[in-house]
């Protein structure tokens, strides 16, 4: 018997040991779904910025530029 309740608590933790990576794996996805989102949402903001015509200009980085 004494076995048996070895062999349960060995499963018991590999168990929560498969948890503990599955919840650490979807928080990493959520986060780098997040930051792919707002990526995506800046590129469609400069594609849509360039389409209109309102694209930046040379004197719009004059600052910036060396």
């Amino acid at each position: 018997m004494k076995k048996h309740n070895h062999n349960l608590h060995e499963q018991r933790r590999k168990l929560e040991d498969i948890e503990a990576r599955l919840a650490r794996h979807e928080r990493r996805s959520r986060i780098i779904l997040i930051l792919m989102m707002l990526l995506g949402a800046v590129a469609l903001g400069l594609f849509l910025d360039h389409l209109l015509g309102r694209g930046w200009s040379r004197d719009d980085l004059s600052g910036f530029i060396p």
